[in-house]
């Protein structure tokens, strides 16, 4: 049964504990990777995943008796369990009759599927690059040549050239040729030349080439590296021009009208004689930092995403800004009731795609996920200056970092708290990068959808946020991207 049949055994109700991910790029690198989490529809997606493809899941879904059951489907051979336990042949047949029904309905297959490889029919390259041939580590030591000696086959991974490879083993060399059949739509093996290698199989010897065509353990991948061809089945690879993974992580809010541009901190001063006579106790009204410590004051509330970030730091019981010259982030959050720690980094750009503006926060971010994680014991360096005032003449400002602290607890308490907290079970770890003026999802939407070959920013700007989404997951915490309007 073809995988994309065998998908619609799940839905979109479907929690997915496991899933069996192997790599389209046949190397000495990683082969194949078993990921497992109490929700992997919950775990962020990676920028290389449409370079992989599935070929186990385990999950839990409604059953033939409408019971939640786990199913696990293998689709390199179609097989299809929801249990371990003995049933009666009535039961049997019941959810025999069952799985028929659910693969002939024309369901959506789940959202977890889009993220990797898609089962595709034989593309219009058929012509091999490498090949894999995938057998168990056990059975590599039962290959025998003619004269019953043992052949051992370290290497399993060739490059194909004009469809021929050879496998040199025991100073030997064993030419064979890839085939493509065009009736069954499938790679075979053939010998070139008169040679002969066995594999031991239930104490039976079988022609090793004959064995490999039978069960079709192959790997290829096409010479124009898009598809990959396993078990009898070809995968589409490679990231595809409306690939919008990122729209899960990424929150448009809008600022109140007035504001044609947002800065990071405020109007910086750079030379002494320019500076306010006077010193302000607030950010400008126009910066993110005012953004933060005055409770979104200066979004439009309309908004969806103003109203989320509003919502999200009025329930603060702690927000500290830290913004220092070694800061873990620009402001750190505590919400008790909620369980909610937030680490909150802000950057601000002139340019409405800029890759290099996003490495910049992207680089804090990563550089200081040791202080996220709930596992972690580090305390920040700086910490005894958290109930010290902000105060930078070239922004003249002066302000208590304290923006929320009603009990005036000390920075080795809350920073306590925290870590209490976030190692809650119940408890939810966030990071934010709160972006002005350098995302426009106007022109990336475009750019995206504008063909295959994109500018290279948004090559760039994917690949950075996609893998800082990864180390931020990594650390045990949720990461999301707040970006302002921008006509």
């Amino acid at each position: 049964i073809p995988a994309d049949r065998l998908q619609k055994l799940f839905d979109n109700n479907t929690i997915f504990k496991e899933l069996t991910i192997n790599n389209g790029f046949i190397s000495d690198n990683i082969k194949r990777e078993k990921l497992s989490s109490e929700n992997m529809g919950a775990v962020s997606p990676t920028i290389t995943d449409k370079y992989k493809f599935l070929t186990t899941v385990y999950g839990v879904s409604d059953g033939h008796d409408d019971k939640a059951r786990g199913r696990y489907i293998g689709f390199s051979h179609s097989r299809v369990s929801d249990s371990s336990n003995l049933f009666s042949l009535k039961e049997y047949i019941s959810w025999t009759n069952y799985l028929s029904k659910k693969l002939k309905l024309a369901t959506i297959k789940p959202a977890i599927f889009e993220r990797y490889g898609s089962k595709a029919d034989t593309p219009n390259v058929i012509e091999p690059l490498n090949i894999l041939i995938d057998i168990e580590e056990s059975l590599r030591e039962k290959i025998y040549d003619v004269k019953n000696s043992s052949v051992l086959l370290e290497k399993l991974i060739f490059d194909i050239e004009n469809w021929k490879f050879n496998i040199d083993v025991n100073e030997k060399s064993y030419e064979i040729e890839v085939e493509f059949d065009d009736s069954k739509h499938n790679y075979k093996l053939k010998k070139v030349g008169n040679w002969h290698l066995y594999i031991i199989i239930d104490d039976k010897k079988e022609d090793l080439i004959t064995y490999l065509n039978k069960l079709q353990n192959l790997q290829i991948l096409t010479k124009d590296c898009k598809s990959v061809y396993y078990k009898g089945d070809f995968y589409e690879i490679g990231i595809k021009e409306d690939d919008n993974r990122l729209l899960d992580i990424l929150v448009e809010y809008k600022t109140k009208k007035g504001i044609k541009k947002l800065n990071e901190k405020g109007k910086f001063y750079k030379e002494k004689k320019d500076r306010l006579k006077i010193t302000k106790p607030k950010w400008d009204y126009n910066s993110l930092f005012y953004l933060v410590s005055n409770y979104a004051r200066n979004l439009d509330f309309k908004n969806k995403g103003s109203q989320e970030i509003s919502h999200i730091i009025r329930g603060l019981d702690y927000l500290i800004c830290t913004d220092l010259q070694s800061e873990i982030a620009d402001f750190i959050g505590l919400d008790e009731q909620n369980k909610s720690v937030y680490f909150i980094h802000c950057k601000a750009s002139t340019k409405k795609l800029s890759a290099s503006a996003f490495q910049d926060v992207c680089g804090q971010i990563i550089k200081n996920l040791d202080y996220v994680n709930p596992l972690s014991s580090r305390k920040p360096k700086d910490i005894n200056n958290w109930d010290k005032d902000w105060d930078v003449d070239s922004y003249c400002v002066k302000t208590n970092r304290n923006i929320v602290n009603t009990r005036r607890t000390s920075p080795e308490k809350i920073w306590k708290k925290i870590k209490r907290i976030s190692r809650d079970q119940d408890s939810n770890v966030y990071v934010w990068a709160l972006l002005g003026n350098m995302f426009s999802m106007q022109e990336y939407l475009k750019e995206k959808q504008s063909g295959v070959n994109p500018k290279p920013e948004i090559i760039q700007i994917d690949y950075i946020l996609m893998s800082t989404w990864a180390a931020v997951q990594n650390s045990n915490a949720k990461f999301k991207i707040y970006f302002n309007e921008i006509s």
